[in-house]
């Protein structure tokens, strides 16, 4: 058993050693992949701390590559493209400024709207605030102006109180204080004895209008107290209205040269038309048996009364059938024929002076239309000079320039109206003195033969 075993030992003997030694070397391989692995994560580690370096040197690369490669897509455009390029840069420029300008117009008219509507007692305490911005303002200084009109409308909501001058209707100046609320405000002086209504204005200082209110009333309201106040909702044109009102004078005075000689065919027509008035209204119309009577005196022989009987009517036909008398015993032919001579130079007596009423309503308006036409070149020649930035001389210029139409249309309406009157009642006066003639003249021709 010994042997055996000794035997067996000195076979395995040889076997053990190559055992021994593969385990070593796969001790040694391992030492070897844990110094790799521990290698590999220190190289790891300095990767990703110089990787956020290289992203950030990458991508400012890429950005001076691609400004290079738009460089050089622009050195290898046209000379066309770059015309084109040009012209849409300097197009979208003008409308930037277009922009800008527009935005600066804008807040102008603001401007000039809040002063407009501001009271100047509210525009005096402002001060520079509202001042004119210059051209080198700035859009976001000259959009202080917002902010000042949100903060003015505010305080004129909210009612406030604030030092003054006001002129009034005498133009005397006063100091005092003035009450804003909203669009109306009151004024009372430092004396305590001037008040008054004063809307805004865009006058330098304000002016007042009556209030009908006693002093007191508004020292209560201005100190705190509660009060009753009339409230002009026309903001003072109401007023203003009532005083546009002119004088005969102040008219004739704006009418100009051509006014005076719708004034003297004016007064050239009325005494005329008064004449005339006169004249026609001293007549009476002969009684229905007037015509009879002359017949039956001619008839009995009896000439001196009739004659009488003619000339005791207050009427043209009176006249006008005395004249045939001499004829009318033998001849009524010759009767009748007398009968219309006279009528026609009773019908010029009648109607003179009628004529020129009627011219007078014919060429009044036509001088006014000329007189009218003539303030309104001087008007626009006034413009050539001044220009059109106020409306108000160029209405005041036309206002002025129709005076001389509204004289002219004074004076026709009423000639007209007259002329139609004067020439119908002496129409009447001629057709009865007609119908009397021919009555007369066919009871010459009815009555017996003596």
């Amino acid at each position: 058993m010994k042997r055996s075993a000794l035997l067996l030992l000195a076979l395995l003997a040889p076997l053990s050693q190559p055992l021994l030694a593969q385990d070593q070397v796969a001790r040694q391989l391992q030492a070897q992949v844990e110094a790799a692995l521990q290698d590999l994560a220190t190289q790891r580690q300095a990767i990703a701390a110089e990787r956020i370096p290289l992203e950030k040197e990458i991508t400012e690369r890429r950005g001076e590559i691609e400004q290079a490669r738009r460089v050089a897509e622009i050195a290898r455009l046209k000379l066309s493209d770059r015309q084109a390029l040009l012209a849409e840069l300097a197009r979208r420029q003008a409308a930037f400024e277009a922009n800008r300008s527009y935005l600066h117009g804008q807040l102008d008219t603001y401007r000039a709207n809040l002063l407009a509507q501001l009271h100047p007692a509210a525009n005096q305490a402002l001060g520079p605030a509202l001042d004119a911005p210059s051209s080198a303002d700035s859009l976001a200084e000259r959009l202080q102006l917002l902010e000042t009109g949100l903060t003015e409308m505010e305080r004129a909501l909210g009612g406030q109180i604030v030092p003054g001058q006001a002129s009034d209707s005498s133009g005397t100046l006063h100091r005092g204080r003035f009450l804003l609320l909203g669009p109306e405000s009151y004024f009372l002086s430092q004396d305590g004895q001037t008040v008054g209504a004063a809307p805004a204005s865009s006058q330098a200082r304000a002016r007042l209008y009556p209030l009908g209110t006693p002093a007191a009333e508004i020292a209560s309201l201005l100190d705190g107290a509660s009060v009753e106040l009339p409230v002009d909702f026309s903001g003072g044109r109401s007023h203003e209205a009532a005083s546009l009102s002119l004088s005969f004078s102040e008219l004739v005075q704006q009418g100009g040269l051509w006014v005076w000689p719708i004034l003297a065919l004016a007064l050239l027509a009325s005494l005329a038309a008064l004449v005339k008035f006169v004249q026609v209204g001293r007549l009476r119309q002969p009684p229905p048996a007037w015509t009879q009577q002359l017949l039956d005196a001619l008839g009995q022989g009896h000439l001196t009364q009739a004659e009488s009987l003619a000339r005791s009517t207050n009427h043209p036909a009176g006249s006008v059938l005395l004249a045939t008398f001499p004829h009318a015993a033998e001849n009524p032919e010759a009767a009748e024929e007398t009968i219309y001579e006279h009528l026609l130079r009773v019908q010029q007596r009648l109607q003179s002076w009628l004529p020129f009423i009627a011219v007078t309503a014919a060429a009044t308006p036509l001088i006014g239309l000329l007189g009218t036409v003539s303030g309104i070149i001087r008007t626009f020649g006034l413009l050539t000079i001044y220009g059109t930035g106020d409306p108000k001389p160029l209405a005041g210029g036309i206002s002025e320039a129709l005076v001389t139409t509204l004289f002219g249309l004074v004076v026709a309406i009423p000639a007209l109206i007259l002329h139609s009157l004067l020439s119908r009642r002496v129409q009447g006066i001629l057709q009865t003195t007609e119908r009397l003639g021919l009555a007369f003249v066919n009871g010459l021709r009815t009555r017996p033969q003596p």
